[in-house]
């Protein structure tokens, strides 16, 4: 090889040494440049993630005000009735007192600013439903907690109950004007040879659970409004029916607040009387007594209103008679003064 030859193999050489050491400078720049890019993606989206903690946290903080205010102003109009927390007998606070103690291994813990009052509420509930029967109350609890243990109704969702849920046979429908959430039951749109009564059961546990997970204390019953218009048996799931109500009687005790039934047909009083064989004897004991109290406030009121009436109208009588007997004795002295002035008018 020539002198000539062999620069040039060197300038060549040279030539490919310097390009590839400025593509490899390039490419540091690009490596470089792409590092800052994922770190300022890294910063930005490390900062949005904290903006989006903070407004989580706000949101948060704003709903546990609200709560708080929904709360002292629904205890401005609660008035408890008896055996209700606020209103309790000295031997119902020692049945409370002593069943908190019973049941302390499995007590469910409460959070937020009512959590003890709530705690009361919560077993106060087993002790109404057991007529404040220490040893029946406790048997209701455990036997709930076991309940949810093996049924787990925490984790039946809107999803897994979708296909039930999409018929409205069974919903929640606002609250009543004392706070109560409100389900409405549609018995005609429930088909029992297109579903099963687990599936029936699933829905029912699903709606009910999230009423309970929406009251604010004081509040701890819902009202229930069976539509029976339409009804007939192929709405009738005999099983289901008698597990339902087994279920909310035995492991949502206390639950109920009032009950109606609306647009009763012929069919309904038949059904009645099977389903009323289900419930225990203690329940029917209350309902009777319950239904007895209100006959009697009923009775109270319209004697009340009645005796009110006649006051009334004793009290216009007495008025026309009054106005009466002013009226007459204005006259009589009118006479009087004519009687008067003639003696006058002779004695001149």
């Amino acid at each position: 090889m020539n002198e000539n030859e062999s620069n040039k193999s060197n300038l060549t050489s040279d030539s490919s040494i310097y390009s590839s050491e400025k593509e490899k400078g390039k490419r540091k720049e690009i490596e470089k440049e792409t590092d800052d890019e994922k770190q300022k993606e890294r910063k930005k989206g490390f900062e949005t993630e904290t903006e989006t903690d903070d407004e989580i946290q706000k949101e948060r903080e704003k709903e546990k005000i609200a709560k708080k205010q929904k709360t002292e102003e629904l205890l401005k109009k609660y008035k408890p009735r008896p055996g209700f927390l606020g209103n309790l007998n000295e031997k119902q606070e020692e049945a409370l007192k002593q069943l908190r103690k019973k049941v302390e291994d499995v007590l469910p813990v409460f959070q937020g600013d009512y959590k003890e009052q709530e705690t009361d509420s919560y077993l106060l509930r087993y002790l109404r439903g057991a007529q404040f029967d220490l040893e029946k109350a406790e048997i209701f609890i455990r036997n709930e907690i076991k309940w949810r243990a093996e049924k787990k109704p925490e984790l039946i969702t809107k999803e897994s109950v979708l296909e039930e849920f999409k018929t409205m046979k069974f919903y929640n429908s606002g609250v009543d004007k004392e706070g109560r959430p409100v389900l409405i039951v549609e018995v005609a749109r429930h088909k029992k040879n297109r579903t099963t009564s687990e599936e029936m059961i699933n829905l029912m546990i699903y709606v009910t659970e999230n009423a309970i997970s929406k009251m604010e204390y004081p509040i701890e019953n819902v009202t229930i409004i069976f539509n029976v218009k339409n009804m007939g048996w192929s709405n009738f799931d005999y099983s289901g029916s008698k597990e339902g109500a087994f279920i909310l009687m035995n492991y949502y005790v206390e639950r109920l607040g009032k009950l109606f039934f609306i647009n009763m047909g012929w069919i309904f009083s038949t059904l009645y009387k099977i389903g009323k064989s289900w419930i225990d004897p203690e329940t029917q004991t209350k309902k009777k007594q319950k239904q007895l109290q209100e006959e009697k406030k009923e009775k109270e009121k319209k004697e009340k209103e009645k005796k009110e009436k006649e006051e009334k109208v004793n009290t216009n009588q007495k008025s026309k008679s009054f106005s009466s007997d002013k009226d007459n004795k204005h006259d009589s002295d009118d006479d009087s003064d004519d009687f008067e002035s003639m003696q006058s008018d002779d004695e001149k």
